[in-house]
């Protein structure tokens, strides 16, 4: 959360804890957010963790978006015998898809977001958009003026479709902390001079993809170490030119969680477990 007028500076006031209790208040009906015609959301669940649990940040959140998808209620077929019957469902709803998330405060305007992806439901986009709905209707019932923007730092979907529009990824640049002269080289007594990040220049060979090695980078490379920016150009099947930073790089992690044998739903108290540990 940003101050209007100055984008550099993080605004700390906001007082999440008060929107929280809000929110929570609101009836079913009120908390929907429709994405789009056809599909629409809303927080079903929404926890404060135990202080015990949130590993250095000053406040973790958990909950779950409830994403849903209509605008179709034709025939079911059965896979056992073929079998068709009417769709009990009404026009209006939709098979639920659940999104759990994680919301850990390093301070009140400083928010980093732990995401179980799911295909069919919310993205990062639609999440900043719903609290930004939900912010200003706070705001307003309370009478206070919104002095901030919700600004994002990586939206994973964005920068996957900005490289795979790539033909080719022919230079990418590695910002790495300029700490690690002192903790994995040992040169600590000339560090000083050196700007703030390293950068390494990759580049590939005339007419050669280093697609491969950018992935591995975001992939395996990243998650244990002091990158968090990376600079990537690339070409088109037209030879247009793009070039783009991915800041804070996005941190994949698979999981493992039980599933409900009856619904194929995750089951909720391991997942709530699962993310935690991934703070």
């Amino acid at each position: 959360m940003f101050k209007n007028n100055n984008k550099s500076t993080l605004y700390n006031d906001f007082d999440f804890e008060s929107f929280f209790y809000w929110f929570k208040d609101l009836s079913d009906d009120l908390k929907v957010y429709y994405i789009s015609k056809t599909k629409f959301t809303s927080i079903d669940y929404f926890e404060e963790i135990d202080k015990k649990y949130c590993q250095g940040f000053n406040r973790v959140f958990f909950g779950m978006f409830s994403t849903g998808n209509h605008g179709s209620r034709r025939n079911l077929k059965d896979s056992k015998d073929n079998s068709k019957r009417d769709n009990p469902k009404r026009i209006s709803e939709g098979e639920e898809q659940e999104n759990y998330f994680l919301l850990c405060f390093n301070s009140p305007g400083n928010v980093e977001l732990i995401l179980q992806n799911a295909g069919r439901g919310v993205t990062s986009i639609n999440i900043k958009n719903y609290f930004d709905k939900f912010f200003n209707r706070f705001l307003s019932e309370h009478g206070y003026d919104k002095e901030f923007i919700l600004k994002e730092g990586t939206i994973v979907e964005t920068t996957d479709i900005m490289i795979d529009r790539l033909d080719r990824i022919t230079k990418t640049k590695i910002f790495i902390d300029k700490s690690i002269l002192s903790d994995e080289l040992d040169i600590s007594d000339r560090t000083v001079q050196a700007k703030a990040d390293l950068i390494i220049d990759v580049r590939a060979r005339r007419g050669q993809d280093i697609r491969e090695f950018l992935e591995d980078l975001r992939q395996k490379v990243v998650y244990k170490s002091k990158i968090d920016k990376v600079w990537i150009e690339g070409k088109d099947n037209n030879g247009n030119s793009s070039n783009f930073f991915i800041d804070q790089v996005q941190k994949s992690v698979f999981i493992d969680v039980e599933i409900d044998l009856n619904t194929a739903a995750i089951v909720m108290p391991e997942v709530k477990k699962a993310l935690l540990n991934l703070i």
